[in-house]
């Protein structure tokens, strides 16, 4: 069965990351209300999985995946990206 939407204790087990992680995207807005998540009647955060999946193809894109580093990259925006 495709989850339309999940609560983030949920997410959290299948993507691996922690339920603050999602929050942290959230409440730095990267996440976006009614893209990446909505809350429910209850007031509990649910992630949109099609928007979830879109943001994660989106950053895949962004980050440059398939081009070729140089070597003088700098470990400084390396851990930039991960903050993304």
């Amino acid at each position: 069965m495709f989850d339309k939407y999940r609560l983030l204790s949920r997410h959290s087990e299948l993507t691996g990351y922690s339920v603050k992680a999602l929050e942290r995207k959230i409440e730095s807005g990267h996440w976006m209300y009614g893209k990446e998540y909505i809350k429910s009647p209850d007031g509990r955060i649910q992630v949109i999985v099609d928007g979830y999946n879109s943001w994660v193809e989106s950053e895949r894109s962004q980050s440059g995946q398939g081009k070729t580093q140089s070597s003088s990259s700098s470990h400084g925006r390396e851990s930039n990206a991960l903050n993304r």
